[in-house]
């Protein structure tokens, strides 16, 4: 057995919890990693000072991987359509269904939770086939 720790992972949880499968947990996963990769690099300290006199800031450019990071999730927005937000909001802002459902346009409730949690496991399946798990 291998200790996890799963707060603040919604993604974890709900795998834990067994209520999305092995393939679905890959796809977040994997959804998860593409954000990372085409989003900007940390930076030092160091690199963060003000150019005067018309001088030229330190680029960090865009590598082949963020483009091809960026590429896919492109495609991905295109797959999910509308529900991409929800798909964001899970894997990448780390909100949990029962947070989104709330603050969403649905009254709050255990059904609006219910629907929103579905929606969401519906999607990670897309995901999952999308990206050849399941």
């Amino acid at each position: 057995r291998t200790a996890r720790a799963l707060r603040n992972d919604p993604l974890g949880q709900m795998h834990h919890r067994r209520q999305i499968g092995e393939a679905q947990y890959q796809a977040g996963r994997k959804f998860q990693a593409t954000w990372e990769a085409a989003g900007a690099p940390l930076r030092s300290p160091g690199d963060i000072r003000e150019h005067v006199d018309g001088g030229r800031g330190v680029s960090d450019g865009i590598t082949d991987q963020r483009m091809t990071a960026a590429k896919l999730l492109t495609t991905w927005k295109g797959l999910l359509g509308h529900d991409y937000v929800l798909v964001q909001a899970v894997l990448i802002d780390k909100m949990t269904i029962r947070e989104v459902s709330d603050s969403g346009a649905m009254m709050p409730g255990k059904a609006a939770t219910t629907f929103t949690g579905h929606l969401f496991r519906r999607q990670l399946s897309v995901l999952a086939k999308a990206m050849g798990f399941g």
